[in-house]
C-alpha cells in the first residue's frame, strides 16, 4: 500500500516567519528606527497566520479498507 505524501507548506511557511522575524534582530542594530523592524514582523505574523491556516487545513487521512476511525465514535 502506498501513501500519497503531502509537501508541509504549512510548517515551512511557519519556519519561514521564524526567520523573517528574527531579521531585525539579527541584522540591524539596537538603535536603528523601529519602522522597518515593525515591517518586518508584519510580514513574519502574517507568514505565521497563513502557516497556521495551512496546518489546519491539512486533513487526516482517511481510514484504509478495514481499519475502524476511533475518532468519530
Amino acid at each position: 500500500m502506498t501513501r500519497e505524501t503531502r509537501f508541509p507548506l504549512g510548517a515551512i511557511a511557519s519556519s519561514v516567519s521564524a526567520l523573517i522575524c528574527a531579521v531585525p534582530t539579527l541584522l540591524f542594530p539596537a538603535d536603528s528606527p523601529i519602522a522597518p523592524k515593525l515591517g518586518f514582523l508584519t510580514v513574519g505574523a502574517v507568514f505565521f497566520a497563513l502557516g497556521v491556516l495551512r496546518i489546519r487545513a491539512e486533513g487526516r487521512t482517511p481510514p484504509a479498507d478495514g481499519e475502524v476511525d476511533v475518532t468519530r465514535q
